[in-house]
């Protein structure tokens, strides 16, 4: 019999007035991890005075993302993008606005954008990321991960909204993404 541990999961919605609220609730995991639940993830729309978005160059791949990742247990996803952009990219940031929460269909899985200011830190390197830059939306790396182009495209079309995005991803994921860059290369050497 598979032993039970008790997990707390915090559930977004957002009410009529756009606020977002938060319910807690609790699930049992088993052995093998957290039963029909998903994942969380948070990520940073950073902007500097002439609107460029700051992007950092992944060290486990050949891919340009914006700072953020996984949730840590327990964790809320505006801790999250505060913990991640201070550990990839050297920032202390304040979480302004929540953009978007989009759904990963291939896997159960939520990734929260939000549009975050620096208030410290220092602009560096880290064992995450070999390169920080700042980017317009029209000059992005040509290496930068399809879902973080949607991201940063739907963070300028919906910056004068008061409603966040909510939608399954509609760009490819990280691995179908390296599949066709493998696929490229490999017809390029042909």
């Amino acid at each position: 019999m598979a032993r039970r541990k008790w997990r707390q999961l915090v559930f977004f919605n957002v009410d009529a007035s756009h606020k977002l609220k938060l319910r807690l609730c609790y699930d049992h995991l088993n052995e093998e991890g957290l039963n029909g639940m998903f994942s969380v993830g948070a990520f940073a729309i950073i902007q500097d005075e002439t609107q460029r978005v700051l992007l950092c160059h992944r060290t486990d791949m050949d891919y340009w993302n914006l700072p953020g990742g996984r949730a840590l247990q327990g964790e809320l996803p505006t801790e999250t993008v505060v913990r991640e952009t201070r550990e990839e990219v050297g920032l202390r940031v304040a979480v302004i606005k929540l953009i978007a929460i989009y759904g990963k269909r291939e896997r159960n899985g939520l990734a929260f954008v939000f549009a975050c200011i620096p208030i410290g830190g220092k602009l560096g390197l880290s064992p995450e990321s070999d390169a920080v830059g700042w980017y317009a939306l029209s000059d992005l790396p040509k290496n930068t991960l399809p879902r973080h182009i949607e991201r940063i495209k739907d963070a300028f079309e919906g910056a004068a909204s008061d409603s966040p995005i909510f939608r399954h991803h509609q760009a490819p994921a990280v691995r179908q993404a390296q599949r066709g860059k493998q696929r490229n290369a490999a017809r390029e050497s042909l």
